[in-house]
């Protein structure tokens, strides 16, 4: 077994989550009792897409996925929140009455920046990322409320 291996089995589970790791150096064994944290971001480099930008909806995009109701957020949306032009993601319109979404704390008027680790812009960006997502698997929501605060939420697939 190797980091790979370790890397892998570790990102199935959640912060927070305690584990029992073994441990083999120097040609002996021994194990240790840990709990789980978020693993630090790395700064990776932006590569630059050939593409067209994509034409603006005239009406937001909706989804539903993980217990909630989003779409993407627009200029009436961003006024009344009063959200500043550099914040952008997709907004919970609705969350499933007793859904985990529900029970972490997500709710309305909150905006979904990333999704593990990987910007969320709009409805289209938001289902390629949660259509990647398997049953079962952590999921990070980062999130700004309107009053400019910024939240962390720990999920799984559904």
């Amino acid at each position: 077994r190797d980091n790979d291996d370790l890397i892998s089995r570790i990102s199935t589970l959640m912060p927070g989550e305690k584990v029992r790791l073994g441990i083999f150096r120097d040609g002996a064994t021994s194990e240790k009792n840990l709990t789980l944290a978020e693993r630090p971001r790395r700064d990776r480099s932006e590569g630059i897409s050939l593409e067209p930008e994509p034409e603006p909806e005239v009406e937001p995009a909706r989804s539903e996925a993980l217990g909630i109701k989003v779409q993407t957020l627009d200029g009436d949306a961003r006024n009344v929140l009063r959200l500043p032009e550099s914040v952008n993601g997709v907004l919970i319109t609705e969350v499933e009455f007793n859904s985990l979404a529900a029970e972490k704390g997500l709710g309305r008027g909150l905006v979904i920046t990333a999704v593990n680790n990987t910007p969320v812009s709009n409805v289209g960006e938001w289902d390629g990322v949660i259509g990647e997502l398997r049953r079962g698997q952590p999921v990070k929501i980062d999130a700004v409320a309107p009053s400019g605060q910024t939240a962390r939420f720990f999920l799984r697939a559904q």
